[in-house]
C-alpha cells in the first residue's frame, strides 16, 4: 500500500484536494503535467496500483483519482472528469490474456491481481467474443511465472510485455474488443467528488500540457521502466489513447452493460 503521508494539494478555490493515480507508465504524462503546473506546496499525489487505487477513492481518501473503469457500478457516488482517460484505439500492448494453448482449449482464467477492469474484458471476451466457457479462478499474484496447461493468464501494466515472451499465445485484450465491437476500449477515467470548477479547468490545463510533452515524458520515463526513450514513445503515441471522447464513452457504456450480463456485481 502506498504511503500516504502526503500533503495536500491546495486549489485555487482554497479547499484542500487529495489525488490518486495509477503508478504506471502510462499515467506519466498526466503525472508529469500536474507536477508542473503546480509547486510542490500545492501538490502531492499519491500513486497506487489500478485496484488500490480505486479501494481509496472509494473511502474516501483522494477526492480526485484515476479508476478502473470495472469498479465504476461499485462507487457510491462521484462525477467525471471529462476530457482524459486511460484508453485504446487499438492493440495496447500491455494487457493480455496469456497461455500455451489457443483459447478453445483452455478450461480454466487466472485474473490478474491488480485490476478488475481487465479480469471482466477477459471475461466479456470469452463469454461474447470467443463464445467459449471456463472456470474462473481467485487471482494469485505472480501465477503466470508458473504457467500450467489448459489456463489463459491475464497479464496488466508495466509487467506485461516481459511476462507475454514466455507464452506461445498472447491475445491484446484491447485489440480483441475492437474486434468484437467495433469501438476503443477504456480501462481507466478519472473521477471526482465536489471539484469546482475553476479546479477542474486548471486540473485539465495541467494534463493537457504533459499530454504535450510526451517526448520528453518518454526520455525521462521510459527507462525507468526498463524501455528506451523511443519504445516509451511508441507506446505513448500508439498504444495508449488519452482522449475520452464520444466513441470512448460509447465504448465504455458498451462494456458496462456487457459487464451487468455477466452479473458479477
Amino acid at each position: 500500500m502506498v504511503d500516504r503521508k502526503n500533503e495536500l494539494l491546495r486549489s485555487s478555490s482554497g479547499i484542500m484536494i487529495r489525488l490518486c493515480a495509477v503508478s504506471y507508465l502510462n499515467t506519466k504524462p498526466f503525472l508529469t503535467g500536474l507536477m508542473q503546473s503546480f509547486t510542490k506546496d500545492e501538490i502531492t499525489v499519491q500513486t497506487a496500483i489500478p485496484s488500490e487505487c480505486a479501494e481509496i477513492f472509494k473511502q474516501s481518501g483522494a477526492d480526485i483519482a484515476l479508476v478502473p473503469v470495472g469498479v465504476l457500478p461499485e462507487l457510491a457516488s462521484y462525477e467525471l472528469l471529462p476530457g482524459y482517460c486511460i484508453g485504446a484505439q487499438g492493440r495496447v500492448d500491455s494487457v493480455f490474456l496469456c497461455s500455451h494453448e489457443p483459447i478453445e482449449q483452455l478450461d480454466t482464467l487466472i485474473p490478474d491481481l491488480h485490476s478488475r477492469t481487465s479480469n471482466l474484458l477477459a471475461q466479456v471476451l470469452l463469454k461474447s467474443h470467443w463464445r467459449h466457457t471456463v472456470a474462473v479462478q481467485s487471482a494469485v499474484d505472480g501465477s503466470w511465472q508458473k504457467p500450467e496447461s489448459g489456463k489463459g493468464y491475464v497479464i496488466i501494466g508495466d509487467k506485461a510485455v516481459s511476462a507475454a515472451r514466455g507464452f506461445r499465445y498472447v491475445y491484446d485484450l484491447a485489440y480483441e474488443w475492437q474486434q468484437y465491437t467495433g469501438l476503443p476500449f477504456v480501462f481507466a477515467v478519472w473521477v471526482h467528488r465536489n471539484l469546482g470548477d475553476k479546479d477542474q479547468v486548471r486540473i485539465l490545463k495541467a494534463f493537457e500540457s504533459g499530454i504535450q510533452k510526451l517526448e520528453s515524458v518518454a526520455n525521462e520515463w521510459g527507462p525507468v521502466f526498463g524501455l528506451s526513450p523511443g519504445a516509451a514513445l511508441y507506446y505513448y503515441q500508439h498504444a495508449i489513447s488519452f482522449t475520452f471522447d464520444e466513441q470512448k464513452r460509447l465504448g465504455m457504456d458498451r462494456f458496462l452493460d456487457e459487464v451487468r450480463s455477466l452479473a458479477v456485481y
